[in-house]
């Protein structure tokens, strides 16, 4: 048990009536809004003055859903009573409010000692946000820890803001601890942050075995957001709830999740419960809002220290091997490495195969993970002279043979695969341009009269020696006028592609007749070159 009341570092606010007496203000004017003790009437009659606060605003900016905006603004503006908590949220709020003082002790007994050993935890009231000289939103942070001891209550010195939540489930099997800040919880810190005018806050989850703290920085686009779409929702002349989210709640959102991915997780510490003797001698000045408590410095063996590090570090190596025992995926199969003659003949004494290896399967292996290891076991049988002209495996790693490590395929059926996967996912329009480049003439100028043989993809050979240069010239341009007219074919179903609206699988039957076409049009062009060598051999 931690007594706060003898924590040098642990400073509270008075009670208002004391504060207003030591500030020697007129009873007509009201204090400094921060130095108002928490769950004080003048507390709560300050917070009913604005629309938004740092609990609500999750609600109120539609982060949770339209429908809990709808029923927020309703209540806010009383056009609909506000629904009474139910029994388990008034369950979770009571355990809230009475195991904040423990989350507090956690925080100054386990915390600060090690992480913030110079700073002073000082106790908040209620800051208020303004725009356009008005107060909109009001945040009631759980405190902030500052450089100095001075007991002025000048903000100027505030350089954490600190949040604290107690989690409370009904569920038996939830994680006890957030791992993560909530993103419910991240438009509260950020309020408390810049109404107070730091850019950190510390925030803590407190549970009766646990407690994890975090920190997290301030986010001005975030802010600039939060400020304008409450006055566009809560402070404009329009009286009707919103009909639906706007793009700007959408963008709130999304901080919000990448704020709370981003945040920083200081550690997970052990907790402690904690109490406050208010009757302790307390250091109080007349003339100042906040008191303190008088602090004794307990006398500690010579060996205290010592023997915690020792205790602490023992108890540290036996948790992180507990959290890797934890931590460890469990193996859903054994793989062996057998290694057999080319023929596998067995016999009762020996069997096909022996086994030279094995290792634990997870739950998933990855084919460049097996190709490694097989490429290990392989290494090891040639420096141990044994050559392995074969390989088997389960077909789950059948990529191991049609693909090589950068995924390029090494057989032809794989090949064909893979381009009738790309090419099936093509629109109409790219399948007929890819067809028409395929098949685009091209210009054969003969040097011996200067005609043009328009060849798909065919340039002639012509004879070298000149006596048949006549006859085959002349049988070339008799075969061309074919391939001519082959090409005008392709031309047309091309064109009866392009400017008909046809499905995906007349494309594809008309692809085929176009590839067939093509492939004629080769063969026509093998036939011509191979005649014009036959007969030049002849003669």
């Amino acid at each position: 048990m931690v007594n706060l009341s003898k924590t040098k570092s642990f400073v509270t606010l008075k009670k208002t009536r004391q504060v207003h007496s030591s500030l020697r203000l007129p009873e007509t004017e009201h204090g400094p809004h921060h130095l108002l003790k928490q769950k004080s009437d003048e507390w709560f009659n300050l917070r009913k003055t604005v629309k938004v606060t740092g609990s609500t605003a999750y609600n109120a900016l539609g982060i949770d859903g339209l429908k809990s905006q709808k029923e927020t603004f309703q209540c806010i503006n009383n056009q609909k009573e506000k629904p009474a908590p139910t029994e388990q949220q008034q369950m979770a709020m009571k355990h809230g409010t009475e195991n904040e003082i423990h989350a507090l002790a956690t925080l100054h007994s386990k915390v600060m000692p090690a992480f913030f050993p110079n700073l002073t935890y000082y106790e908040e009231g209620i800051h208020m946000i303004t725009a356009n000289n008005k107060n909109i939103i009001g945040v009631s942070p759980d405190g902030s820890i500052r450089r100095s001891e001075n007991l002025s209550g000048v903000i100027e010195d505030i350089v954490y803001a600190v949040e604290c939540k107690c989690s409370y489930s009904s569920y038996k099997f939830n994680t006890p601890v957030y791992y993560k800040i909530p993103t419910r919880y991240i438009c509260q810190t950020m309020l408390e942050m810049r109404s107070m005018g730091c850019q950190e806050c510390i925030f803590l989850c407190w549970t009766e075995e646990s407690t994890t703290v975090f920190k997290l920085r301030l986010n001005q686009r975030l802010i600039a957001l939060i400020i304008n779409e409450s006055v566009d929702v809560f402070y404009s002349e329009n009286d009707k709830p919103p009909s639906k989210l706007s793009s700007r709640a959408k963008e709130i959102k999304e901080l919000c999740k990448d704020i709370s991915n981003s945040s920083t997780f200081i550690g997970e510490f052990p907790s402690v419960l904690g109490t406050l003797h208010t009757n302790e001698l307390i250091i109080d000045q007349d003339n100042l809002p906040y008191q303190t408590f008088q602090t004794t410095t307990p006398t500690l063996k010579k060996d205290y220290c010592e023997k915690e590090m020792i205790s602490t570090l023992v108890s540290a190596s036996t948790v992180l091997k507990e959290a890797c025992q934890l931590n460890r995926k469990k193996a859903s199969e054994v793989i062996p490495i057998m290694l057999s003659t080319v023929d596998r003949i067995s016999n009762p004494e020996t069997g096909h195969a022996q086994p030279i290896g094995y290792f634990l399967r997870g739950y998933s292996v990855s084919t460049d993970v097996m190709r490694n290891i097989a490429e290990d076991f392989m290494q090891a049988c040639f420096v141990n002279g044994i050559h392995v002209p074969v390989q088997t495996f389960d077909g789950q790693w059948i990529n191991l043979v049609v693909r090589d490590q950068q995924g390029n395929p090494q057989t032809k059926l794989q090949l064909q695969d893979d381009v009738w996967k790309e090419v099936k996912r093509m629109p109409k329009k790219v399948i007929v341009r890819e067809i028409r480049q395929l098949n685009k003439s091209k210009n054969v100028v003969s040097k011996l009269d200067g005609r043009t043989i328009n060849v798909s993809g065919y340039t002639p050979r012509l004879p070298k020696t000149s006596y048949l240069i006549v006859s085959a010239q002349s049988e070339i341009n008799s075969e061309a006028s074919e391939v001519t007219d082959s090409t005008e074919i392709i031309g047309e179903v091309l064109d009866s592609v392009m400017t008909e609206d046809i499905s995906g699988s007349e494309i594809i039957y008309k692809a085929v007749s176009i590839q067939n076409t093509q492939d004629q049009i080769e063969d026509q062009n093998q036939e011509i070159s191979n005649e014009a060598e036959e007969e030049v051999a002849e003669q």
